[in-house]
């Protein structure tokens, strides 16, 4: 069983490891956060940045590629973290996740961004808002 939680200063070598790995660095700011998930070890972890009117993702990546099940967890975890923190809207800009995005019901705008309102995101699947 995985669990997915924000990152303590012990997750720190592994994300650092783990981002090298995928050719990213990382760049803190007090406005970034980071999920990681743990699965007998580091499985992953997810990173976002957050204001007063919104967040951002700016990556998602599991130890293992495949497993789109715990990259799903960790961008619901997120979604869910930023919710509670009072963002409402959501954007992405990472390409590469794009899949991810649409089964987190983000959609594409003209601009190529992908946005995702959180207003009755977590109560009730019918009454989500579209962005």
């Amino acid at each position: 069983m995985f669990r997915i939680r924000p990152a303590i200063p012990e997750d720190y070598y592994f994300i650092k490891e783990c981002l090298e790995q995928h050719g990213k660095e990382l760049q803190l700011t007090p406005q970034t956060g980071i999920m990681t998930a743990d699965e007998d070890g580091f499985a992953g972890l997810g990173i976002y940045r957050l204001d007063d009117t919104h967040a951002e993702i700016l990556e998602i990546i599991t130890v293992d590629e495949q497993d789109w099940e715990l990259a799903f967890f960790i961008g619901k975890a997120i979604l869910n973290k930023v919710d509670l923190q009072g963002a409402k809207q959501v954007v992405c800009y990472n390409e590469s996740i794009q899949g991810l995005l649409r089964k987190l019901e983000f959609l594409q705008q003209e601009s190529g961004v992908w946005k995702l309102n959180l207003e009755g995101y977590f109560t009730s699947p019918c009454q989500r808002k579209k962005v």
